[in-house]
């Protein structure tokens, strides 16, 4: 099955690197961050991972890719994108562990735990903008439960993410941040912090 991801991730990255969606700015995941992402999965073992921006699904399958047994919740706003997601998704097989939920992301944090279980591993790559609103609030839907949060982006949007680089070490139990071109945050999250 691996051999089929990395076929699909090879013709995601084909599409392109930084995009423009409906909504504004897509910008997917960068070479240097992947492996790491996939890494970070195989050492966390999560059963349940929430992802916060699936666009053409790259970082998906790089989840997929890190621990074959997850169950992978990904939301994405954009209905043709993520319809296209789905088929990457269908190619690489996968989908049968992949919920995909289209529409806002606060839409599909108010489903935790009812619809969505608490997650185990969340990444964050969404608009920048509801970086510290999301995770608020899978943190306060999470009761108690300790999640590793993966969130990209938060060196070169360093501006646009202000807000929520300084109220990270007020919910982290730790917090790392790995330099990548993008910047990765890596902490682990506890509710209730």
């Amino acid at each position: 099955m691996n051999s089929n991801i990395l076929a699909v991730i090879e013709k995601i990255c084909v599409l392109g690197g930084e995009q423009y969606g409906e909504r504004g700015w897509r910008n997917p995941i960068r070479q240097d961050t992947e492996l790491i992402l996939s890494a970070l999965v195989t050492a966390a073992q999560p059963k349940i991972i929430l992802e916060l921006g699936t666009g053409y699904g790259l970082s998906t399958c790089y989840l997929a890719l890190g621990d074959s047994e997850a169950i992978i919740h990904t939301i994405e706003f954009d209905s043709a994108v993520a319809e296209q997601a789905a088929k990457h998704f269908q190619q690489a097989g996968i989908s049968a562990r992949i919920q995909q939920w289209v529409c806002d992301s606060s839409e599909a944090i108010a489903l935790i735990p009812q619809e969505i279980p608490i997650p185990d591993l969340v990444f964050v790559d969404h608009a920048k903008a509801h970086y510290k609103e999301d995770v608020s609030a899978i943190i306060s839907r999470s009761y108690g439960k300790e999640i590793l949060l993966i969130a990209d982006n938060v060196e070169d949007r360093k501006q646009e993410l202000a807000e929520f680089l300084e109220w990270m070490p007020s919910v982290a139990l730790n917090l790392t941040i790995i330099s990548t071109k993008c910047g990765l945050l890596v902490a682990r999250l506890k509710a209730g912090k």
